[in-house]
C-alpha cells in the first residue's frame, strides 16, 4: 500500500480503523499517539490531519476499507495489529492476533466487516 498515494477518504478510514483498534482500552497510551504521528508522516499529512476523523462515520470507513484490494487489506490487518502491539506496550518480537487480548476481538470485527479473511495463528514480526 502506497500511503502517500491514498485518497483523502482513504487515509481516513485507516486512521479511523487504527484509533479504533488503538483506543479499544478507552484512551490513547503516549506510544500510541506516537505511532498515529508517524503514520501520518509516512502518509504526508500534518498531526491536524486527525482532526477531519469526524468527517467520517464508521460505516463509510468500513465501506472504503472493504473496496481495498488483497494486497491492502493485507498491510491493514498488519497495521492494526502493529498498533494493537503498542497498546501492548510490546515492542519486539513474534505476535499473534489471537494472543493481543482486548484487541483480538476488534480486530476480528473489524475484519470480518471490511471482508477480511485473518488467520489467529499467524505469526507477525515486529522489531522497533
Amino acid at each position: 500500500m502506497v500511503l502517500r498515494n491514498l485518497s483523502r477518504n482513504e487515509k481516513l478510514a485507516i486512521l479511523k480503523s487504527l484509533v479504533t483498534v488503538a483506543g479499544v482500552d478507552g484512551h490513547l497510551s503516549s506510544s500510541e499517539s506516537n505511532y498515529l504521528g508517524m503514520f501520518l508522516i509516512k502518509m504526508g499529512e500534518e498531526p491536524s490531519f486527525l482532526g477531519y476523523l469526524s468527517s467520517i462515520s464508521t460505516n463509510e470507513a468500513i465501506r472504503i476499507l472493504s473496496n481495498f484490494n488483497y494486497e491492502d487489506k493485507q498491510d491493514l490487518l498488519y497495521l492494526w495489529v502493529e498498533i494493537a502491539i503498542k497498546s501492548n506496550c510490546n515492542m519486539t518480537g513474534m505476535f499473534r492476533i489471537k494472543d493481543l487480548h482486548e484487541s483480538k476481538d476488534i480486530i476480528t470485527t473489524l475484519a470480518k466487516h471490511c471482508n477480511i479473511n485473518i488467520d489467529l495463528d499467524k505469526q507477525y514480526a515486529f522489531y522497533f
